[in-house]
C-alpha cells in the first residue's frame, strides 16, 4: 500500500512539474531577489513552493495550504528561483524521510545583512531526527525536530543542511539582482 501510494505520488509530482505550478514567483519583481538552492547530498530532493507565510503575523499571510512542485533535483542539480519576502519552501527527499522548510524574510534596517532566513526541521518523527545547519566556515547548529533557527545574512552567503549524521543535503543562498541578472 505505502509503495503504491509513494509511485502515485511520485508520478503525480513529475505531472505537476511537467505542468508547472501556476502560483511560482516566475517574473522578476521590483525589488527583485534570487534564491539558488543546490542538491548536495545523494538522492533526489524536491523543492515545493508554499507561498508567503509571514512570521510577524499569522493574519498577514497568502499561505492556504497549497503547495507547488517547484522542482526536482538530482544530485549535484541547483535551483533558482525569483523570491519576494515571506516566501517559504519545504525540501523533501525522494522517500519522504527526510524533510526542512527555509524561509525568506527581510531584516530590516541592515545594509550588511539584509536578509533573514528561518531552517525548521519539519521531521517531527520517532525517532528524533535533527537537522544540522551550517553557515559557510562560521560553524553549525543543531535544529532539533519541530523547531527552526533564524540567521540574518548577506547576499551570497551560503548554508548547508545536513541530516542527523552530518551528511549533506542542500546548500542555500540568497541574492539581490541587479538590472542584467535572469535565472
Amino acid at each position: 500500500m505505502h509503495r503504491a501510494w509513494l509511485v502515485a505520488t511520485t508520478a503525480a509530482t513529475a505531472a505537476a512539474a511537467a505542468a508547472g505550478p501556476s502560483d511560482l514567483p516566475t517574473e522578476p519583481l521590483d525589488d527583485r531577489h534570487k534564491l539558488i538552492l543546490k542538491n548536495t547530498g545523494t538522492e533526489d530532493l524536491a523543492l515545493y513552493y508554499l507561498g508567503a507565510v509571514s512570521r510577524r503575523d499569522t493574519a498577514d499571510t497568502n499561505f492556504n495550504g497549497n503547495e507547488g512542485l517547484a522542482n526536482v533535483m538530482k544530485p549535484g542539480e541547483t535551483a533558482a528561483r525569483y523570491v519576494r519576502f515571506d516566501d517559504t519552501f519545504v525540501v523533501r527527499s525522494r522517500d519522504l524521510q527526510w524533510r526542512s522548510r527555509v524561509a525568506v524574510y527581510e531584516h530590516a534596517g541592515s545594509k550588511v545583512h539584509p536578509y533573514a532566513l528561518t531552517f525548521h526541521n519539519l521531521m517531527d518523527d520517532v525517532p528524533p531526527q535533527p537537522v544540522e545547519l551550517k553557515h559557510a566556515n562560521a560553524g553549525y547548529v543543531w535544529i532539533d525536530p519541530g523547531k527552526n533557527v533564524t540567521h540574518s545574512t548577506g547576499s551570497g552567503h551560503v548554508f548547508y543542511v545536513r541530516d542527523k549524521g552530518s551528511k549533506d543535503r542542500y546548500a542555500v543562498s540568497l541574492h539581490k539582482l541587479d538590472s542584467n541578472d535572469e535565472l
